[in-house]
Formats: C-alpha cells, sequence, structure tokens
C-alpha cells in the first residue's frame, strides 16, 4: 500500500473576492449507488490525502483572482496521477497559469461554466509548472497571459470529467478514498474566511448565492463531528496552515455541504498499489 509521512501545513494568511458560476449539468449527475464497486469494502473511519508523499500540492493563494476553480482542477488532476508513484517518479506540479491562461473566465467572478475547464483538461490538457510560469515577480499570481513556450511541448489530458450533484456525503467517501475530490461550496462568507480550525457549514437560502472551489482530500472526526478535510486557496493563513474542515453528513439521505463535486479520470489512473 501506500507509504505514509506525516505532511502537515504552514503559515500565512490571503483572502480572495467570491466567484460564482453555472453548472448546466445540475440535476444531470448523480452519486453512485451504494453497489457500486467503490463501495465494496469497508471504509476506513478517518482518511488524509496528506499521509502520502507527493499526492497533495502545497497550498496557494489566490488573492484577488478569481482561479480557486483552476487551483482546485489543476490539484486534483495532479494528485490523481502521482497516487502510488514512487516520489522520485512523480509529476513534480503541473501548471495552473496554463489553465489560467487557456480558459475563459472573469478576474472578479470566476468561470461561468465548469464546462470550459473540463474541455481544457480534456482537449488541450496541462503541461507541467516549469513550462508555463506566471510573467510576474512574484511566481505566485496567477493573471491571464498569454502562454510563451512553444505549442508542441507535452500535454498531459484527462479522459473525462465526473461531475455530481445531489451529492450523499456517505457515498462520497468511497470516492475520496481513491482520489482526491473537487468540491464546490455555495455561499462561502466571512465565517469561512475565519474559520480557524473550526468546521464550516454553509448558510441555508438562497440571497446571495456564491461558489467557492476545494479540493476534498479526506475526512475524519473531530469530538465526534464529522467533517470532511479540505485544502484552500487562500494560502497557508487561512484555516490551519491552508487546510480546513467543512461538517460532513453521515446518515443516509442527508445530502451535503457541497453544491456538487467532481473528479478526473485518467486510463490506468489511480496506479495500483505495488
Amino acid at each position: 500500500m501506500f507509504t505514509r509521512s506525516n505532511r502537515k501545513g504552514g503559515g500565512g494568511n490571503g483572502e480572495e473576492k467570491k466567484n460564482r458560476f453555472t453548472a448546466e449539468e445540475k440535476g444531470k449527475g448523480k452519486m453512485p449507488s451504494k453497489s457500486s464497486k467503490e463501495e465494496l469494502w469497508e471504509l476506513p473511519p478517518s482518511w488524509d490525502w496528506r499521509d502520502y508523499p507527493g499526492v497533495i500540492g502545497p497550498v496557494m493563494n489566490q488573492k484577488l483572482q478569481a482561479i480557486c476553480w483552476a487551483i482546485a482542477l489543476v490539484r486534483a488532476v495532479t494528485a490523481l496521477l502521482n497516487i502510488n508513484l514512487p516520489h522520485e517518479n512523480q509529476i513534480v506540479d503541473l501548471s495552473i497559469q496554463h489553465a489560467v491562461n487557456k480558459v475563459h473566465y472573469n478576474k472578479d467572478d470566476g468561470i461561468q461554466n465548469m464546462k470550459r475547464a473540463f474541455s481544457f483538461a480534456t482537449g488541450e490538457g496541462f503541461c507541467t509548472a516549469s513550462q508555463c510560469t506566471p510573467n510576474t515577480r512574484d511566481n505566485n499570481v496567477f493573471k491571464k497571459l498569454v502562454c510563451r513556450h512553444p505549442d508542441n511541448i507535452h500535454y498531459i489530458k484527462v479522459d473525462e470529467f465526473e461531475y455530481l450533484t445531489n451529492v450523499n456525503d456517505e457515498e462520497l467517501q468511497a470516492i475520496v478514498v481513491q482520489q482526491p475530490v473537487i468540491g464546490i461550496l455555495r455561499n462561502t462568507n466571512d465565517e469561512f474566511l475565519a474559520i480557524g480550525s473550526g468546521i464550516y457549514r454553509s448558510p441555508s437560502g438562497d440571497v446571495d448565492v456564491n461558489f467557492h472551489q476545494v479540493l476534498i482530500i479526506g475526512y475524519g472526526y473531530d469530538n465526534g463531528k464529522p467533517y470532511w478535510i479540505i485544502q484552500n486557496s487562500y494560502g497557508e493563513g487561512w484555516g490551519n496552515g491552508g487546510f480546513g474542515y467543512v461538517y460532513r453528513r453521515i446518515k443516509s439521505g442527508q445530502g451535503s455541504e457541497f453544491f456538487a463535486v467532481a473528479y478526473p479520470k485518467i486510463r490506468g489512473f489511480p496506479r495500483k498499489p505495488r
């Protein structure tokens, strides 16, 4: 199985403007049924992909750029490629800047339709971070630019993306233990910005609905309270070193705090344990 470590986050700070998008797929994607192959074994009581070296990339700070979608997208694909791969053979990182350059989005409101990002991932594909970097003094500021690298470099493509609404947390666990998953939260607010080590719950109602994308990397309990572990894109000063907790619903049929989830599929990945 995997080689374990105790990798944890650091400190820092960062904020963003909230973004929003419309998902045309709403209501079409369904969670897998309990008879699916993902749930043929007993799931572990807790899971954290940070325990597996090289799977989770470093925490990023999107600052005032509404690019949470790009960071979560790239992190999910990179993780899928690195699972069960010896550390010396793992991909260092895929380029967030390349996704920002190639996918149409609004710098204040973010992406309006995630199909654009999925089409990029399955069409042109990703290059490595060293091939397409931010053209700024601060290499962590990802503003839309024109790519300066040759067109004939190697690209990594995704076969397809699974986009699921009507999320059921009980069934989502079976996916998260296989690979990190993009999670879309609705109505992120000031409480989310100042979450600290608390467990976040989305406010109810449809007033000023905003969406924010994170990477779901595990789950567990805190004094009996179930939670999801997420990697955010507000820098290491947010939450616990850039990671945080979202309430996880453990009773069947309760739904989820996540408006939708998505994850990449590539033939042959994740690799089987050696």
